[in-house]
């Protein structure tokens, strides 16, 4: 029997990693029964160019009374992660969520408490791990090519262009997203664990801001915080209106 999947967040992720796979991929187990948005028009958008009629809303209370899925996918902005899965639980439905599960403490307490309450499952999406380099290392260590390991030495760099997304984005703020050591170095702790099949028993971390923020060397004038109101044309610019699909999704749709 097909499982019935509300999709909440209709970004970039929430269509090519969950929407567009559903419809294309998993037609014979799995069911789109709707989209849920802050934005109508772009909902109104993505089914136009798919080709598909769902219900579409606005609010989430409204989605799961009417539809009734089965599982509830989270692809909003990180801050919104806990409300979007807690309601799902609650609601009666298995929840699957970007990551990170969410950005803080407080809010990771309320999640497990609502998945204890409600007997439903919570899944994070750690899809990093599928990169083929990272099956293949896994591979190794579970075959025994590399012996026991003892330690971990991980480093990670970003270039200038994915790099910088995470400052000019919704990323850009801490009460968005956690920061990056919880945004995007949640897929780093996690193949750590994945790869060693453990966990550490105690986290600190460092770090300082030297590019962006106030008084560095990338933080325009208040008139100027927008790419596209920016006189400057920096190696940190990016033009969204570039991408026909990118402009369509978010330009076009700002004024709902």
């Amino acid at each position: 029997m097909k499982k019935r999947y509300l999709v909440v967040g209709i970004g970039g992720r929430g269509i090519g990693m969950f929407v567009q796979p559903i419809l294309k991929m998993f037609p014979d187990v799995a069911e789109l029964a709707g989209l849920c948005d802050i934005n109508l028009t772009r909902m109104k958008n993505v089914c136009k160019d798919l080709n598909i009629n769902v219900p579409l809303f606005t609010d989430l209370d409204e989605a799961l009374k009417k539809l009734k899925p089965d599982r509830v996918i989270c692809c909003t902005r990180d801050s919104a992660h806990d409300k979007v899965i807690v309601k799902g639980l609650l609601a009666g439905c298995d929840v699957i969520t970007e990551k990170p599960m969410t950005i803080d403490d407080a809010r990771c307490r309320a999640i497990l408490a609502a998945e204890k309450k409600s007997g439903r499952k919570v899944t994070v999406t750690f899809n990093y791990r599928y990169a083929t380099l990272h099956t293949h290392l896994k591979r190794a260590l579970m075959d025994g090519r590399i012996g026991q390991p003892y330690s971990a030495d991980f480093n990670w760099y970003l270039d200038c262009h994915h790099g910088t997304d995470y400052f000019r984005r919704w990323h850009a703020h801490m009460a968005n997203c956690g920061g990056l050591l919880v945004h995007k170095a949640t897929h780093h702790f996690d193949l750590i664990n994945w790869w060693l099949d453990d966990e550490p028993e105690a986290v600190f971390a460092f770090g300082a801001r030297n590019v962006f923020g106030p008084g560095k060397r990338a933080n325009p004038p208040a008139a100027e915080k927008r790419c596209m109101t920016c006189k400057n044309r920096c190696p940190y610019f990016w033009d969204i209106t570039a991408s026909a699909s990118a402009k369509k999704l978010y330009v076009d749709t700002e004024q709902d």
